[in-house]
């Protein structure tokens, strides 16, 4: 429904009676973020964490809020950890690639990216690709993945971007 500053206001009040509820701590950090303030959403998504360490959701919200606070190692760190407790899915894949290759490390980014297109094969999957192996110096297959990503949806622009570099 949006109405996301009264989302806020309830998870607080839920919170000032139960400071350690995992459900309140997780949801606040996820609104948080959906309004675009990943200070504000840090340590909810911690505390969540921290009260709940075997919930894969809870680390992929916190390594979403990480990224977006510049903090790629521990992004990364929250990933990969997520990935070791639930079944592999694009989304957090994608996340994670997104995380290494603002880290420079693009040898594992599309390692994790041919997982993505095994999966669910998409234009953004493909896209990034494309841009992790053109940081390699790989322009053949750089290439070829941003062909790829253009034929997968062609009002994929950055796959056209791509191509044109």
């Amino acid at each position: 429904m949006q109405r996301f500053a009264d989302a806020i206001r309830a998870y607080l009040r839920a919170l000032t009676l139960r400071p350690d509820d995992f459900q309140s701590n997780n949801n606040l950090g996820t609104t948080y973020m959906q309004v675009g303030e990943p200070k504000e959403a840090l340590p909810y998504a911690q505390k969540a964490v921290q009260l709940n360490p075997d919930d894969a959701g809870a680390r992929t919200n916190l390594g979403v809020v990480l990224s977006s606070l510049g903090k790629y190692e521990e992004a990364v760190t929250e990933f990969q950890q997520a990935a070791e407790l639930t079944e592999l899915t694009p989304p957090l894949l994608l996340n994670q690639a997104d995380a290494l290759g603002r880290l420079g490390r693009y040898e594992e980014m599309v390692n994790i990216l041919d997982q993505v297109v095994r999966l669910e094969p998409s234009a953004a999957a493909y896209e990034r690709m494309g841009s992790a192996y053109f940081r390699l110096q790989q322009y053949d297959e750089a290439l070829a993945a941003f062909r790829h990503s253009a034929q997968t949806d062609d009002k994929h622009y950055p796959a056209h971007n791509g191509v044109g570099v």
